[in-house]
């Protein structure tokens, strides 16, 4: 696979780093993505780097972008998505409709219905079911690991405490 590790190809890099691996919480950290049929697939660069770390676990994987354009969605989007985002933090499942398609320059546009497709595109939700329409797909979404969700926390939790007080109901 060209963008990501089965489950074999962690056990055989952990084994030739000589790194002790305890699969579950490696799972746990990396593991949830989904391409097509394809389910439990690692994220390579996490999985690289905490090897490289002699297997100490972290969130590597958000070190490697800019959240400005998140952060730009998020604060244009409306209560619902703000309290789906919670949701999201507490361990449920929200639903919603994504395009495979979305472009960058969509996103830039700042459309409010576009933040999941963009959160799905970027690799901040999986797909747990979806059913088809085109290019659309309904589809029941989740935060796929808990390095993303410490992402979330980091980068949402962020925009929940710059916003609490101009939004009195609202609370992170």
């Amino acid at each position: 696979i060209a963008f990501g590790f089965f489950e074999e190809d962690v056990k055989y890099l952990f084994q030739q780093a000589e790194l002790e691996l305890n699969l579950e919480e490696v799972k746990s950290w990396y593991n949830g993505y989904k391409c097509g049929d394809l389910e439990g697939i690692y994220n390579p660069w996490s999985i690289l780097n905490c090897i490289s770390e002699q297997g100490a676990l972290g969130p590597y994987w958000i070190k490697t972008g800019n959240d400005d354009m998140l952060r730009g969605m998020f604060i244009r989007a409306g209560l619902e998505t703000k309290e789906e985002i919670q949701d999201l933090l507490s361990g449920k499942r929200i639903r919603s409709v994504i395009d495979d398609f979305i472009s960058f320059d969509q996103i830039k546009e700042g459309r409010e219905e576009l933040i999941w497709s963009a959160l799905w595109a970027l690799g901040y939700l999986k797909v747990v079911s979806s059913k088809s329409s085109g290019s659309l797909r309904e589809c029941e979404l989740m935060i796929p690991n808990w390095e993303v969700e410490c992402s979330y926390r980091e980068v949402f939790l962020g925009f929940f405490r710059s916003i609490q007080g101009s939004k009195k109901y609202y609370h992170a």
